[in-house]
């Protein structure tokens, strides 16, 4: 955090984006922005572009919880060549 306040202090036009697992120090930081999950219709539509099948109905509640909470997080992309 130290080092993203002073790159962004030198050049305040500069935009930084940090992820990172919740840690307090990271959400107690005035810059904190929280973003909402993904809803489950969204969810599935990830999964569903990761296996690179569409219309196949997916059940998230059969993955693991680990893998659950990832997939609503907004922070990871897939990319769709079906689209």
């Amino acid at each position: 955090m130290t080092q993203a306040r002073v790159l962004a202090g030198t050049w305040p036009k500069t935009t930084l984006l940090l992820t990172s697992r919740s840690a307090p120090v990271l959400t107690e930081a005035v810059e904190h922005k929280a973003f909402p999950t993904l809803n489950e219709e969204s969810q599935e539509d990830c999964v569903q572009t990761g296996a690179g099948v569409r219309g196949v109905t997916v059940s998230l509640h059969s993955l693991p919880q680990p893998v659950r909470a990832t997939i609503a997080q907004p922070f990871f992309a897939l990319l769709d060549p079906m689209a």
